[in-house]
């Protein structure tokens, strides 16, 4: 075989085999990296909204997502072949602000190989149904008391959505409090738990309710019309000391549900649990109410 065509079979056939080791040679001479979304969509990852999304290329990139001010939310980097993965659109239970958004894929040598817009106009929430949760108070307190709200948010807006505090206005009295943490993702509708306690039943007949994320900024509100109905389960204690004691404990079964949906530690210090903010109000109802069942303060002291 003349020694030209020997020199040419070897140089193909070093290609194809170099190639089939790196995977990049072949495409540097035909066109260089390949980059293809297949499919996004706007998730929820543990607390973070992001773009989930899945894709396929033929080497290495490296995917940026950056916000409206072309400031880089996140990134990864990822072999040849098909992926898929969360870039997250804010921080922690943050709200997404609205605009534009670039996706972008680099190649090996840091060229820009493929780019996306994605336009968002944020969460959209609203409040349709309020739900009232009324405590009968002892006979010889008399009365009700507000413990708490279940409220039903919608989103239909193009963002996740996370509640943070609420506010509850009744007779020009606001009462303020952090939300079970939750998310409602858009076209969605979510149950959201609020431990807003009142002594008393209020002397209007509509009361307020709204909504703020971390950032402090109002997310949704509602007004309503003020239903009293003896909803809430109770739990009874009695014991002996200085005489016959009995309480009842009102029990609401959602501050429940969110302390055993929490993570055990492994650990003598349940400092986490005593010092969790979600149920500080619910104590010092508790405490009222051991309060309300002395006599004096004396009582108290023994």
């Amino acid at each position: 075989m003349p020694l030209t065509k020997m020199i040419i079979l070897y140089l193909v056939a070093t290609i194809f085999l170099v190639s089939t080791l790196s995977g990049c040679i072949l495409d540097d001479i035909f066109g260089g990296t390949k980059f293809s979304l297949n499919s996004w969509k706007i998730d929820d990852d543990e607390g973070f909204p992001g773009i989930f999304i899945n894709f396929s290329c033929s080497d290495t990139v490296t995917i940026k997502l950056l916000d409206p001010n072309s400031i880089i939310l996140d990134s990864n980097y990822f072999l040849r072949g098909q992926a898929e993965t969360i870039l997250h659109l804010a921080e922690y239970r943050h709200s997404v602000s609205s605009g534009t958004y670039k996706l972008k894929a680099y190649d090996s040598n840091n060229n820009e190989i493929y780019s996306q817009l994605f336009t968002f106009d944020g969460s959209d929430l609203t409040i349709p149904i309020c739900e009232q949760k009324w405590w009968k108070r002892e006979p010889w307190i008399g009365g009700y008391s507000l413990l708490g709200l279940k409220l039903t948010v919608q989103n239909s807006g193009d963002t996740p959505a996370y509640p943070y505090e609420f506010a509850v206005t009744m007779d020009s009295k606001t009462n303020t409090n952090l939300a079970i943490p939750s998310v409602i993702l858009p076209g969605e509708s979510e149950f959201i738990d609020c431990l807003a306690y009142r002594d008393s039943v209020p002397d209007d007949n509509t009361f307020t309710v709204s909504l703020t994320d971390k950032d402090k900024n109002e997310i949704a509100n509602g007004s309503f019309s003020v239903f009293v109905q003896d909803n809430v389960p109770i739990k009874q204690f009695s014991w002996q000391f200085l005489g016959n004691r009995r309480i009842n404990i009102p029990k609401p079964e959602y501050l429940f549900n969110y302390h055993i949906s929490l993570d055990r530690i492994n650990d003598e210090d349940y400092g986490l649990y005593i010092f969790d903010p979600y149920d500080d109000q619910y104590i010092d109802i508790l405490i009222d109410s051991i309060m309300f069942s002395f006599t004096s303060s004396d009582d108290a002291q023994i």
